[in-house]
């Protein structure tokens, strides 16, 4: 994958994932197809703006610590090392009625009980 969020060619990865078998005039899947293509450029959304993310706090430490580029890369193997598969976090409760917290994608979170909307409180929840 580039490094560059801006060079991440979306049509070619869904004709990747095409389903094979299907004769190119067949409209048996186009719905699946739209869909991988929809949640293709979601998963693209996410990937350029962890990049940003990313790249801004680098930036930032480099410019006022005396961190390197051999530090950071040492974190992150440490980092990468204790991470899990399938790392999100649990559903939070409702301050309001204690009930779980929907997770509303790249948004907030939000209790489909009462209604109660919690914003992201960091730019990495946005990310999970």
């Amino acid at each position: 994958m580039s490094e560059n969020p801006n060079e991440i060619d979306v049509y070619a990865m869904a004709q990747q994932l095409g389903e094979p078998g299907r004769s190119p005039g067949s409209t048996a899947g186009r719905d699946e197809k739209d869909s991988v293509q929809d949640k293709l450029e979601k998963l693209t959304e996410k990937y350029a703006e962890l990049y940003c993310l990313s790249r801004s706090v680098w930036e930032l430490l480099e410019e006022t610590t005396a961190l390197t580029e051999a530090d950071l890369q040492k974190k992150f193997d440490i980092v990468k090392s204790r991470q899990k598969l399938a790392t999100k976090p649990k559903a939070q409760g409702c301050p309001q009625c204690e009930r779980p917290l929907q997770r509303i994608e790249g948004k907030h979170h939000r209790c489909i009980y009462c209604g109660y909307i919690q914003e992201f409180s960091s730019p990495f929840d946005k990310l999970l």
